[in-house]
């Protein structure tokens, strides 16, 4: 070969090497878009139950007249969908790891968006009730199947943020539910919204969403066609005691937040707050969950320090809990409650996104091992306030949230006895 034609062999060598990696970075760049219009997609999934949900408080009057139900019949429509974690989740769980993502989420959202469906035409308390019910399923399964789903686009060290991204936007269809709600003509115009909204969802995570990648992609942290079978699911997961570490942990935070909800309106007024003031202070803890769910996991994903992170979290929320009753009243009581919103909700994201990275779950059971900690979550929120502090608490506010500190020790203990893996080759604890 004479060296003109080495030369020229050579330049082609170089330049099918730069072509190949522009060509590679393209499609990075393109499966990078991809991923995080899928999230949103996701996201917005998960918005329509909130959303649809918290349509029914500003409705209260109108619903209870034109369905001619009780306040306690109300009640229990408007709670309807929190029950369906407790029995969905579990299931919600193997169903993902055993089927993918793509299939049993458009399932879940087209239930959701029937249930909405169902609330324009219902002709009385019972199918009305059951409609709003469905609203439960959509919420039970993504946040049940988040790092699962999440996966597909994102290294599983980084999943905190995208995880509270998906907390975000069901606060976000919260505050919009609430706030729109009384602005329709009618309560019948308002659930119409609800149910476009709903298809529409479900729509776009049919034609939007693409099927999960092939088990030649398994070693790339992604889903396989068909998942493990129902019997290794079970027996992985239920005997992995890290998972029911986490699901104590995630109880305690759970139960922290929803007492907080519930509860706080009451405590300020008993402190000498009229309702307005009390509704307004309360926001300011609403605010601090939606910041919280945002800021938080992002910061644990650039530092990777879950679980450093994590323990100082929960020993500051033990100190704030009681501060409710005995901080001054006016901005130091504000930057308390803004403060118990963001880490409560800042840490979920982060202790949801620890079972993936365990060797011994990863990405094939982190749906089902999912399924068990929300499931033990969503009961204890359903049999704790009411039935163990409240009592416990012999009508103190100050014994009560004093309580609620003690649980985020609970949680502090849970996590520094497990380990919280971050990337290859590093493990905290």
């Amino acid at each position: 070969m004479s060296g003109q034609e080495a030369v020229a062999s050579s330049d082609t060598t170089q330049d099918k090497i730069r072509d190949s990696k522009e060509g590679t970075g393209k499609a990075a760049k393109k499966a990078l878009v991809m991923g995080w219009v899928c999230v949103l997609v996701a996201c917005f999934v998960n918005f329509v139950p909130s959303f649809a949900q918290a349509q029914l408080a500003p409705l209260a009057a109108n619903i209870m007249q034109a369905f001619d139900i009780s306040q306690a019949q109300y009640v229990n429509v408007f709670t309807a969908p929190n029950m369906m974690p407790i029995f969905l989740s579990f299931v919600a769980g193997l169903l993902l790891d055993r089927l993918g993502s793509k299939r049993v989420i458009l399932v879940a959202a087209s239930l959701t968006a029937l249930g909405c469906i169902g609330r324009v035409v219902a002709p009385g308390f019972v199918p009305f009730y059951i409609s709003n019910a469905l609203l439960g399923v959509t919420a039970s399964f993504v946040i049940t199947g988040a790092t699962k789903i999440l996966s597909q686009y994102f290294p599983v060290e980084k999943l905190s943020f995208p995880v509270g991204l998906l907390y975000a936007f069901a606060s976000i269809g919260t505050l919009i539910g609430t706030a729109t709600a009384a602005m329709f003509s009618s309560e019948t115009v308002a659930f119409i919204v609800a149910a476009v909204i709903s298809v529409a969802a479900a729509l776009l995570w049919a034609f939007v969403v693409p099927s999960e990648k092939s088990s030649a992609d398994a070693g790339k942290q992604t889903e396989s066609a068909q998942g493990p079978k129902i019997s290794n699911l079970l027996k992985v997961v239920l005997a992995d005691w890290h998972v029911w570490v986490i699901a104590m942990c995630l109880l305690c935070m759970s139960v922290l937040g929803f007492t907080i909800q519930a509860e706080l309106p009451t405590a300020l007024a008993e402190r000498g707050m009229d309702s307005v003031s009390a509704g307004l202070m309360s926001s300011v803890f609403a605010v601090g969950m939606l910041c919280g769910s945002l800021i938080v996991p992002a910061l644990a994903d650039r530092l990777g320090k879950q679980k450093v992170m994590l323990v100082v979290m929960l020993i500051v929320l033990a100190v704030l809990c009681p501060c409710i009753m005995l901080a001054p009243m006016g901005a130091m009581l504000g930057v308390v409650l803004f403060l118990l919103g963001f880490i409560i909700f800042g840490a979920v994201p982060m202790m949801i996104s620890i079972p993936i990275r365990l060797p011994e779950i990863g990405v094939a059971y982190a749906a089902t091992a999912g399924g068990v900690i929300m499931t033990v979550g969503s009961a204890g929120v359903f049999l704790l306030p009411g039935n163990v502090l409240v009592p416990l608490s012999g009508g103190s506010f100050l014994v009560l949230f004093a309580m609620l500190g003690g649980l985020a020790l609970v949680a502090f203990i849970g996590i520094l006895l497990i380990r919280v893996p971050q990337a290859a080759g590093n493990t905290q604890g």
